[in-house]
């Protein structure tokens, strides 16, 4: 049997407890392009939560067959501002992923939950959350093998679901290999309603090398969210209507 790392705490638990964070863990500031081992923040007595720009991300859920100490995340900002003057902000997480016991018929895994919210100061001044991308280098080959990453986005407080992303590399049955490496959300109208100021993020890897000599893995997951102004705000400033001008550009 391959070693698991024990679930922190239930996905269910995952928002109630980043309701939390500000009397019980510190917060990691990280600037673009500052990492961290993952065990910093999932470890017993990790801090948990991260902030980077104006979003701060609490992980709440990690379980995998991957050791934290062997995965390190990276802050990203992007460079380009959009024309509200924002940034798509996330994260790296990099690492060997693969099937560690391959051809065995049980995949190698890992699952992370957590929330991702604009800080007070900037939720204050109107900026939410409107898209999401996701991206990875995964690779599969042999018949059957795959090697993918799923994840699902929830609005809180009613926990109701927004949407999924999935990026995958598939080689199927009949040997045809089938391949997504991006993936985006766009869950905010052209006005800019449906953004949101947080949502619960549960994301699960997936390595799967089915038969002997097969290969299933990945070294980098590359995670990212955008930021507009709230609905209320880009009437104010007479901007209604870019946001799907943004999406037609970019």
């Amino acid at each position: 049997m391959r070693p698991v790392v024990p679930v922190i705490v239930s996905c269910a638990a995952v928002a109630a407890a980043a309701a939390v964070v500000p009397s019980a863990f510190a917060t990691i500031v990280l600037a673009d392009g500052e990492s961290i081992s993952l065990e910093s923040i999932v470890g017993a007595g990790g801090d948990r939560s991260v902030r980077i720009g104006d979003q701060e991300y609490f992980f709440g859920v990690f379980e995998s067959h991957f050791a934290a100490s062997g995965i390190t995340l990276t802050a990203r900002i992007n460079d380009i501002a959009n024309q509200f003057g924002r940034f798509d902000t996330g994260f790296d997480l990099a690492g060997g992923f693969s099937d560690l016991l391959p051809s065995n018929e049980e995949p190698s895994m890992m699952s992370i939950g957590f929330t991702v919210t604009i800080v007070p100061e900037a939720a204050k001044n109107g900026v939410r959350l409107c898209d999401a991308w996701m991206q990875f280098d995964g690779d599969a080959s042999g018949v059957g093998s795959y090697a993918e990453v799923i994840e699902h986005l929830i609005a809180p407080p009613a926990e109701e679901m927004v949407g999924a992303l999935e990026v995958y590399d598939r080689v199927t049955l009949e040997g045809d290999e089938i391949t997504r490496r991006k993936d985006a959300l766009e869950f905010c109208g052209p006005d800019g309603f449906g953004a949101v100021s947080s949502l619960i993020v549960e994301k699960t890897a997936t390595f799967f090398a089915r038969p002997v000599g097969g290969v299933a893995s990945a070294s980098l997951i590359e995670q990212r969210f955008s930021e507009v102004p709230s609905p209320g705000a880009l009437a104010l400033a007479g901007l209604a209507g870019l946001i799907g001008s943004r999406r037609q550009r970019s």
